[in-house]
């Protein structure tokens, strides 16, 4: 147990400190769910309204909260029930964050016009304000978010994209961010890309790929948060390349592989044909041609759509032109090829 929360733990008294203790004790995430909704209730955590300001807390409510921010795996209980029915953050990582334990760029002080009256406050509480839950926006995050400092807006895009404080805020610049600053974000990103590794949070593709690619601008080592981050956009062939290379070269065949073997048939087929050519493994060209052969079968089966037909044509001829300049995977794309 972390020896802050066994100190916050220390602190409680009654049903609080037994619920927050088998929290963190507990031998399987819904045993640790239940005690930790036990643990809010004891000491009477908001159920409506806004997440609370650490300063709002009361000291019982702080060391629960500290407590639940060393356990990771709370979540819903088959029966419905979860920590989400409290106001509190989601993730323990978003928790240390909230806390001040691990504060980042969203736990950082902005003054703002909070509908008329000056306000002062963590930017996490702005944004949400911008975007109550359930109600109509009253400003724009993407706005507020170009106040900051480009290295900062880019840990502010990836903390929001992983569900930070319950605000899910996506946009393109993310990536345009991590091309012009990646280097300067390498060891950032690889820290966030363990953390979220070792905690099994659920990651969008566009995060994985902004974190991935700050780490491989700054020349860091491959490990198995790269693996884990590991994905290919059909849209950008040379940046697909230099994530391909940041792999260690005894994974980079199963690596592809595995990218070529799931999702949509047209996206894995279009991304895995920018790197076949730099990396003419044939074990992935074969699943590469068995997916194109499987897609055209079952299209041609179907009505005609001249816009599919047409997609379907172009894919099929640059499948044969990397037939023709990597020999190796003559073979390989036969099927593919041959497609009628």
């Amino acid at each position: 147990m972390d020896p802050r929360a066994a100190a916050a733990i220390e602190r409680l008294t009654g049903v609080a400190k037994d619920a927050a203790e088998r929290c963190l004790r507990a031998a399987s995430a819904d045993d640790a769910t239940r005690a930790a909704i036990e643990a809010l209730g004891a000491v009477d955590w908001v159920a409506e309204g806004e997440i609370p300001l650490p300063s709002e807390l009361t000291d019982e409510q702080r060391d629960v909260a500290t407590a639940l921010a060393f356990r990771a795996d709370l979540g819903r209980l088959p029966e419905g029930a979860g920590i989400d029915r409290f106001r509190i953050p989601l993730t323990a990582r978003n928790r240390r964050q909230w806390l001040g334990i691990a504060p980042g760029v969203l736990e950082q002080v902005d003054a703002y016009d909070r509908g008329g009256e000056a306000a002062s406050e963590p930017r996490w509480r702005r944004y949400r304000w911008l975007h109550p839950q359930g109600a109509a926006p009253r400003g724009s995050i993407k706005e507020a978010l170009a106040e900051l400092e480009p290295t900062d807006r880019f840990r502010a895009y990836v903390e929001l994209g992983l569900g930070a404080y319950g605000l899910h805020t996506q946009d393109p610049e993310l990536q345009s961010l991590a091309a012009e600053h990646g280097k300067a974000l390498g060891t950032w990103a690889r820290q966030v890309a363990d953390e979220v590794r070792e905690h099994e949070l659920p990651v969008p593709d566009d995060v994985k790929a902004a974190l991935l690619h700050a780490i491989v601008a700054a020349r860091l080592p491959s490990s198995g948060a790269t693996e884990r981050f590991f994905v290919l956009d059909p849209a950008h062939p040379d940046r697909n390349v230099a994530f391909v290379n940041a792999l260690a070269p005894e994974r980079r065949e199963p690596l592809l592989a595995a990218a070529a073997a799931s999702g949509v048939a047209s996206t894995a087929i279009d991304a895995a044909c920018t790197v076949l050519g730099a990396f003419p493994y044939p074990s992935v060209a074969k699943i590469v041609g068995d997916r194109f052969a499987d897609t055209v079968e079952a299209a041609r089966a179907g009505r005609h759509h001249p816009a599919l037909d047409a997609q379907i044509d172009a894919r099929q001829e640059r499948l044969r032109k990397l037939a023709a300049d990597r020999p190796a995977l003559a073979s390989a794309l036969k099927r593919a090829v041959e497609a009628a």
